[in-house]
């Protein structure tokens, strides 16, 4: 395959699982939901809401136990069905003792949960749904990841889909019509997980079968996960520390406009989490093409540009994404949004960095990227909440993606050289955050030119493309010839 195409099926199979795929993830739900969850709850409920999650997401990371990366590493190292099933029943089976495990201890301690976390304990019957959420969102893990590693975006994009319309419309129906509040936020999703397991041992029940179960395999496997788990927990802490920093400095309603300033950004970890469900098993599957190092390069130059595009445009409307989506309490979650939005960024450009230690087996220099990343957010965040808040918090996360995308790549060279062009995504990324201090500090918030000049500078992206030849005029001609030998095939 030819070095344009390899590009070419990266963005097509990023634009499926961006656009569809990411729709499964509660997160992007809420998102998705914000205008009806914001017309219902007022900032300390969302908070709640927000913390909740935070505390579902830290278990889910830890009950992986690395095995979704050691999966794929033995899943690309043989082309055998058998030892392939081998991998996926391994790993499905040894996450859902964890989980069962977890959940019991969470549903067991969950008045004492309650109490450490709000301070009453009313939420319990949340907590306690949170625990059977634990256990069955093991499935929807592993089906994405066989789909995923077998280059199927589609099958992924429709069983995402399917997940979030089912989670949408009972939460509409739970939290509306019922007047089920929070209760039925997490019951909306425990009926979803529960239908997607559903799904995944219907669809998967020959891969799952116990006897391909290996505990030999098992052990390669956590060998190399392993060392993993503790930087998951690391990785919860840059994502949802911040949270529980806010929580003890201040109310839920910090929180609260905290999540929805990250659900707006949300909509640039559509664009990046695309990019990062397609990204590894594409650079897996090119390894050993002559070209696959100058394609990592190239990618790494446009999802650059592309991604500082994104976050401009999200920094700059929105205060007007707010007003459509939100009511006029949360207006001021709108200045934590462009340092979140970058924060999306530098994970997606993290995730680049760590394929060199991947494909020599290294996951040690992945694991210290984020603990280092872990430990300065949570220095940052007990200095700059108490000054700032919510945006404080949301600089935080920022700067500990981008000094952990830093270090990786510094020694991700060493183990594995690929030869990638930094400049265009630092000129890029000082180019945003200039367009972005202009938007701050001299456009007009409430004016038609004002919005007319955020457009304008948003568009400026194109020329830099050209100036910083991550586009050529040479792409636009072809681009115009495939686009002109279409319409004339249609007539």
């Amino acid at each position: 395959m030819t070095f344009a195409k390899h590009i070419k099926q990266l963005v097509t199979e990023s634009l499926i699982y961006g656009i569809l795929g990411m729709l499964s993830k509660p997160r992007v739900i809420n998102t998705i939901l914000l205008p009806f969850y914001t017309r219902i709850f007022t900032p300390y409920d969302y908070g709640i809401m927000n913390l909740l999650l935070a505390f579902l997401g830290f278990f889910m990371m830890l009950v992986v136990a690395g095995l979704d990366s050691s999966s794929a590493v033995w899943f690309y190292d043989t082309k055998n069905q058998e030892d392939q099933k081998s991998t996926f029943s391994c790993w499905f089976w040894c996450q859902s003792v964890i989980s069962l495990f977890f959940g019991v201890g969470i549903i067991f301690f969950s008045s004492w949960l309650s109490e450490v976390l709000f301070d009453t304990t009313k939420y319990k019957w949340l907590i306690q749904i949170l625990a059977f959420i634990l256990f069955f969102a093991t499935a929807n893990r592993v089906l994405t990841s066989w789909f995923l590693f077998q280059r199927r975006a589609w099958g992924t994009s429709i069983v995402s889909l399917m997940t979030s319309f089912g989670v949408a419309i009972l939460s509409i129906i739970l939290v509306y019509f019922l007047n089920m509040r929070l209760l039925g936020v997490f019951w909306a999703q425990l009926i979803g997980t529960l239908m997607t397991t559903i799904a995944t041992v219907w669809i998967m029940k020959d891969w799952l079968s116990l006897k391909y179960f290996s505990w030999l395999r098992l052990k390669k496997m956590l060998a190399f996960g392993l060392p993993l788990a503790p930087a998951s927990v690391a990785s919860w802490i840059i994502m949802f520390s911040d949270s529980f920093i806010l929580k003890y400095f201040y109310d839920s309603t910090e929180i609260g406009l905290y999540a929805v300033a990250f659900n707006i950004a949300g909509l640039v970890g559509i664009f990046t989490a695309g990019f990062q469900m397609a990204w590894s098993p594409f650079a897996y599957s090119i390894q050993k093409e002559e070209v696959s190092g100058h394609v990592y390069a190239k990618v790494l130059s446009l999802y650059g540009w592309a991604g500082c595009f994104f976050c401009t445009a999200c920094s700059l409307f929105a205060s007007f994404i707010l007003k459509v989506l939100a009511t006029p309490e949360y207006s001021s979650a709108a200045s934590a949004v462009p340092f979140l939005a970058f924060s999306f960024l530098l994970l997606g450009i993290r995730d680049i960095a760590s394929i060199g230690p991947a494909f020599v087996k290294k996951s040690v220099p992945v694991a210290l990227s984020i603990f280092i990343a872990a430990g300065l957010n949570i220095i940052l965040n007990l200095i700059l909440v108490p000054l700032m808040g919510k945006d404080g918090a949301a600089f935080a996360s920022m700067v500990s993606y981008l000094i952990s995308a830093v270090y990786l790549f510094w020694i991700a060279q060493k183990h594995f050289y690929i030869p990638y062009e930094f400049k265009p995504v630092l000129v890029c990324f000082c180019f945003s955050w200039i367009i972005i201090a202009i938007n701050m500090f001299f456009i007009p918030l409430d004016s038609f030119w004002g919005f007319v000049f955020r457009v304008v500078l948003c568009s400026l992206f194109l020329p830099l493309a050209f100036y910083l030849k991550v586009l050529t005029h040479e792409h636009v001609r072809k681009l115009i010839q495939k686009i002109h030998l279409q319409h004339l095939i249609k007539i």
